[in-house]
């Protein structure tokens, strides 16, 4: 499966330029196995990956999954920063 649109966010980089923790943020397809988002962010060259789900949560959330090339996250820090970079670049909330 191909992910054509992967962006790479260097989340929680210091003042100085070092360390941070690059994440895989991409749209999920809902056709792609839990296979096919393991190994997003292997072939970003990264250590985990983020989809963004489409529309809201029943509680008014916006859905997102965190995979690493072996599992499925419960949950991930620099993805959720990373994630909400990306959405907030798609709104006018960047301007």
């Amino acid at each position: 499966m191909s992910w054509p649109d992967v962006t790479v966010v260097d989340t929680c980089v210091r003042r100085d330029g070092r360390g941070g923790s690059p994440t895989a943020v991409t749209d999920d397809d809902p056709a792609a196995t839990d296979a096919d988002r393991r190994a997003v962010a292997p072939a970003a060259g990264t250590s985990h990956a983020a989809f963004l789900g489409p529309g809201r949560t029943p509680d008014g959330g916006w859905p997102v999954r965190f995979f690493t090339a072996t599992a499925e996250l419960s949950g991930c820090g620099h993805g959720t920063v990373a994630a909400q970079a990306v959405r907030l670049n798609r709104t006018a909330w960047a301007s």
